[in-house]
This record gives structure tokens, sequence and C-alpha cells, in this order.
């Protein structure tokens, strides 16, 4: 049994696992090598590691007199610790800059049999490929990165734009506008986490049944409000995926009717943090 808290993101075979102490995490490392050694398996020792991570990461690291806290890299965005505007603890992500240079790559080698076909086909082409790799990698704090790849991009049409014939080769200003046109611009595409799983429900919803206090599928189903026990302590990963959620968020309970009277005769919904 752990003594602090703990979470758990897992996708496939990748797994972060973040431990208020560092004991925790210690003995889960071990036991959870020893219950792989059982079924003939290992664990990736390059890919397996034990940081620091969390609100108080950087300062721990300062007082030991080392740098920065360390990162890692998990679903292709590399991990690590950092503040917003207002000074607030966030986890923010940026994508690994090994998968952006393979996938430039890759379509720099599929413009060059595309050379001589007209630009509206091949515009069409990009905006379609741009567009998939923004609606994954476009989470907040990015934007930088997808802005050198979009960039990148551009040089890489460019320098086959400019072999198509003979002929005077166009120049930054006249592809400019073919460049805006047909290879958009990056934007926030997904919320902060805090947003993302703001659930909101009325009436009978499933999620209106009773959970253990912490639970991140509703809400206790009595007369008294529940709090959060989901809360960041400093540990490898305690932020996690309430890096912007204030500590102690209220979850509001269930009263019989499905929302709270306002007024006469007047129901509001009321929703859960989740």
């Amino acid at each position: 049994m752990a003594r602090g808290d703990v979470i758990i993101v897992r996708y496939a075979d990748d797994l972060v696992a973040g431990f208020q102490h560092q004991a925790d995490a210690e003995r889960f490392l071990k036991d959870f090598q020893e219950r792989l050694a059982k079924f003939g398996l290992e664990i990736h020792p390059e890919k397996t590691r034990l940081i620091a991570f969390g609100r108080f990461a950087a300062s721990d690291c300062r007082k030991r007199g080392k740098g920065k806290p360390e990162t890692f890299a998990f679903l292709g965005f590399t991990h690590y610790c950092g503040r917003n505007s207002k000074g607030h603890f966030v986890v923010w992500r940026r994508t690994v800059a090994k998968r952006m240079r393979a996938k430039l790559h890759a379509i720099k080698q599929e413009l060059r049999p595309k050379m001589h076909e007209p630009v509206a086909i091949v515009g069409a082409w990009l905006k379609r490929v741009v567009d998939g790799y923004y609606r994954y990698h476009a989470v907040p704090g990015n934007l930088a990165v997808l802005g050198r790849f979009r960039e990148r991009l551009c040089r890489y049409w460019r320098h086959v734009l400019r072999r198509r014939s003979q002929r005077r080769k166009p120049d930054w200003e006249q592809l400019r506008p073919i460049f805006d046109r047909w290879i958009p611009r990056p934007r926030t595409l997904h919320p902060y986490p805090d947003k993302r799983f703001d659930a909101r429900i009325q009436g009978r919803s499933r999620m209106r049944e009773f959970r253990s206090y912490g639970s991140v599928r509703g809400c206790v189903k009595n007369a008294r409000k529940a709090q959060c026990c989901t809360r960041d302590e400093g540990g490898p990963f305690g932020a996690g995926l309430q890096e912007q959620a204030p500590n102690n968020r209220k979850l509001l309970s269930s009263n019989g009717g499905g929302g709270e009277r306002y007024g006469k005769g007047v129901r509001k919904s009321r929703h859960v943090r989740v």
C-alpha cells in the first residue's frame, strides 16, 4: 500500500506512474519488475527512469545544487515542469523533436514525386496532412514548436516549387500567398485538462451513483458535498491530468431531484469536476 497519493496513466504498453513519496516509487518499480519477470517479460532499461517531477521539483533541484528538473517523453510529447503567466505550476508539453523531424522527412520524400502536379492539388494534400498533424499536437503550450514545423514545411515546398522549370524562380514574396492559402497556421485545438474533464450532467445520469471520495466517475450520493482527493504534492508526476486544477475543488452531490432549485419552479443543472 502506498503512503501517499498515486496517479497512473497507461496507453497500450506505455506507462507513467507518479507517487507522492520516493519510497513508494522505488518499491513500485521493484515489485513491477518482479511481476513482469514471472511472465518472462522485462521493462526497457533505457526508457525506464525514476525522476523527481512535480510542483516542488524545481525548488528541490535548486536546493541540491542541480539544474532544471528532468523531463520525460510520453505519447509523442516531452513533458516538463513550468509556470503559466500567473505563476502557477503547469505540466507543459511539446512535440518530441525526433518525431517532428521524422514527420518532416516523410513529407519531404512525398513532395519530390509531386513536383510537376498542379499547385492546387499539392496544396490540398498538404493541407490535409498538416490539419491531421495539428489535431494531435496542437495542445496548450506547443504552438511555438508547431510554428517551426510549418516554417520548415514551407521551406521544403518552396524548394520543390523553384525547381519546376528553367524559368525565373519565384521568390518568397510570390510564394507566401500560396503558403498562407494551403498551409494553415497552428492554433490550440485541445483545451487544458481541467476543462476537458469538466463533465456536465443533469437528470438521472449514470454518473449520479455512489462513489468513494475522490472518485473520478461521479460524486457521493448523499446530502453533503464531497471534497476532491486529487492533489499535487510534488511527486514524479504529481500534476498529472489536473495540472491546472486547484486543490480541494468541490464535487457537487446529488439532491435526489437532478439539480438545485433557483427561484420558483426553476431547476439549474449541476456539474461535476472529474
